[in-house]
């Protein structure tokens, strides 16, 4: 990753850290919780030889981009990556994103349809289908996202987490992937430096999105057109791979795959780099 180059861009009133490498069409990787842009360390590589400009940015709170104390509704969150793309000089991004980054990427598309060229979701629910039932309405699905809930309750999680956060990097992400031997003690180390910072303000993606759930779903009802991708684990235990189907019904109107990657976890485009590199680059590719 020596080549992958490292700057800031000042958008939106903060300065993001972005990693990027490549030229030709701007491809936006957004990552999730608790990640940063290291998670698209092995799609920047790809996707610059594919003749795409690999962008990774650290989102806002996360990483070397600051962490201001507002600013982490979904609504912000999206005018971060539009503004972000406007400033790289691109006004039809090619949009990716992995959980809290396909939540975003999912948003995106449908506030801005037509600044988009093409949209990549990796286990990341459509927003509607969060309050459907299939999503937090299911039994099941309840059970599997109950640290979102945990994240609600104020200062404890936060105490937690930077008391533990070697600990819990471990179990959060190489104790539930499947292809555990891609997680090294190195990447380990990068995660457990990113929770022990600015852990608040990570988590008010959670609680920002609970107390603003009204107005996500009202906005979540318009269409997608972009061309869309769905990338997911199999044996993802936070977010079942049942949110793949029914898609059309949602609004997903140029859907040109959901695939379900098997022996693969939540942390997809690092477990299974091979496979999601593959399909994004078909993906962008690919001319209608």
């Amino acid at each position: 990753m020596n080549d992958i180059k490292h700057h800031t861009v000042q958008i939106n009133g903060i300065s993001f850290h972005v990693a990027e490498k490549g030229e030709g069409p701007l491809a936006l990787m957004l990552h999730g919780f608790p990640e940063c842009w290291y998670s698209w360390r092995f799609q920047i590589d790809a996707l610059a030889a594919a003749g795409f400009r690999a962008v990774a940015p650290d989102l806002r709170g996360y990483g070397q981009t600051d962490a201001p104390p507002t600013g982490y509704d979904l609504r912000t969150l999206v005018a971060d990556v539009r503004a972000l793309a406007a400033e790289l000089g691109e006004e039809r991004p090619h949009i990716i994103g992995h959980d809290w980054g396909g939540l975003i990427a999912w948003s995106y598309a449908q506030s801005h349809p037509d600044a988009l060229a093409t949209l990549t979701v990796m286990d990341a629910p459509h927003p509607r289908a969060i309050a459907s039932p299939k999503g937090l309405l299911n039994p099941r699905q309840l059970a599997r996202s109950w640290y979102i809930f945990w994240f609600q309750v104020p200062y404890f999680p936060e105490r937690k987490i930077v008391r533990h956060a070697r600990g819990y990097a471990k179990a959060a992400i190489r104790g539930t992937a499947t292809r555990k031997e891609n997680f090294t003690d190195a990447d380990m180390a990068v995660y457990a430096e990113l929770l022990s910072a600015n852990v608040s303000q990570k988590l008010a993606y959670y609680r920002q999105l609970f107390r603003q759930f009204p107005t996500v779903a009202r906005d979540a009802r318009r269409p997608i057109t972009a061309p869309t991708l769905v990338l997911w684990g199999e044996n993802d235990p936070f977010v079942g791979a049942h949110f793949t189907r029914g898609l059309d019904a949602l609004g997903v109107c140029n859907l040109r795959g959901a695939h379900v990657i098997p022996n693969a976890a939540h942390w997809l485009q690092q477990e299974a780099p091979d496979e999601v590199n593959g399909y994004l680059v078909e993906h962008l590719t690919r001319r209608c």
